[in-house]
């Protein structure tokens, strides 16, 4: 039977596999290396891959040529995806590749990079389609699950993060206005802050990975939590409804003199609005630095935490607390814990299964 290597030259890892075509087109994967190469490092800012990533990429692709054909593979495939081909020089790395081992690496769009997830050499996917279909199958028959979301789910909808320099306001940075202090000194500022970014969010809409959860939901309304650090109220929007957002709801307001918290989507609010009940100053329905968690949500969290039999943490960076304790928690009660998201984090040795990739992509297919 024939023979084919495939080498993936992604952002953060290049991936080969080793599969065997069957008489039925189908194939079977007898092997598969990685190595964490870190192809894109700082290449989504400059815009070009750095001579020492270049230099390490080109060392893994040649041992990774070297390596299938000692095992007598001679057909070798070589993709490359988003690191090289939205870098500038990523033209001048593939003609290196060429030069240095015969390959001819072609760019794959965005939407066949999608597509190739089932051929298990997604940029960064370390797992079998018999492991996703493994994968798919506990997912599928699990009694209770909980999800725990970040920033990365709602990336993919193009809302930024509002953290280091993209998160940057008049000069501002979110840690000097999202804080009970900043209120209270200039609430004015801080409503034209959260304007801004309620006008940025009301453009944006909820992308494949937040349908499919609600959709997940629909079908298991009984066995489902979502826990979601993020405040965009695109879970909502998707139709979840069983969820705990544990940091606030940008589309909340609430009263800072009889603490009645109503829906608000009305762009932009008065700079400085007032509570209709009782005529105090309105305050966005966010937890600020500095501010605790609601106990009541800690307390559903926990709930559904150590209830679950499988955690998925999609998109979230694992440093910040408590969520950063939340897979610790559900691990302590025989849950299994599959993570998704573009790069490990400090959580990704602590898990089952960690999956990298884009949360709109992968998250969709193992439900």
């Amino acid at each position: 039977m024939a023979k084919i290597a495939v080498i993936d030259i992604g952002t953060n890892s290049i991936h080969m596999v080793l599969a065997e075509i069957q008489p039925d087109a189908s194939y079977k994967i007898l092997d598969r290396f990685k190595d964490m190469t870190r192809l894109g490092d700082g290449a989504f800012s400059t815009h070009r891959l750095s001579d020492v990533a270049v230099t390490r990429g080109l060392e893994v692709i040649r041992h990774l040529v070297t390596l299938a054909k000692n095992k007598g593979y001679d057909r070798i495939i070589a993709v490359a995806t988003s690191a090289v081909r939205e870098a500038k020089n990523g033209g001048d790395f593939i003609d290196l590749v060429a030069e240095q081992t015969g390959l001819t690496v072609r760019v794959i769009s965005g939407t066949e990079e999608a597509r190739l997830i089932f051929l298990g050499v997604k940029n960064n996917l370390a797992m079998s389609p018999e492991e996703l279909s493994e994968a798919r199958s506990r997912v599928t028959s699990a009694r209770a699950i909980t999800i725990l979301t970040g920033a990365g789910i709602s990336a993919d909808s193009g809302v930024p993060t509002f953290r280091g320099a993209e998160g940057l306001w008049r000069s501002y940075r979110a840690e000097d206005l999202a804080t009970p202090e900043a209120f209270e000194r200039d609430p004015r500022l801080v409503w034209e802050w959260y304007n801004w970014r309620r006008e940025l969010i009301a453009t944006k809409q909820p992308n494949p990975a937040h349908l499919a959860l609600a959709e997940l939901e629909r079908r298991r309304p009984d066995t489902f939590w979502l826990i979601t650090q993020n405040v965009d109220g695109l879970h909502r929007t998707a139709g979840s409804q069983r969820l705990s957002e544990i940091h606030g709801n940008i589309w909340k307001v609430r009263c800072t003199g009889c603490a009645v918290i109503t829906d608000n989507h009305e762009v932009p609010l008065p700079l400085l609005p007032m509570c209709r009940q009782c005529g105090e100053l309105l305050r966005p329905h966010i937890v600020w630095f500095g501010e605790s968690l609601w106990e009541e949500d800690l307390r559903r969290c926990d709930e559904a935490l150590r209830d679950c039999d499988i955690l998925l943490v999609i998109g979230t960076s694992g440093v910040v607390y408590p969520a950063a304790g939340f897979a610790s928690i559900a691990k302590e009660t025989g849950a299994l814990v599959i993570e998704i998201n573009l790069e490990p984090t400090p959580q990704s040795d602590l898990v089952d299964l960690s999956l990298q990739g884009r949360a709109k992509d992968l998250v969709p297919l193992l439900l």
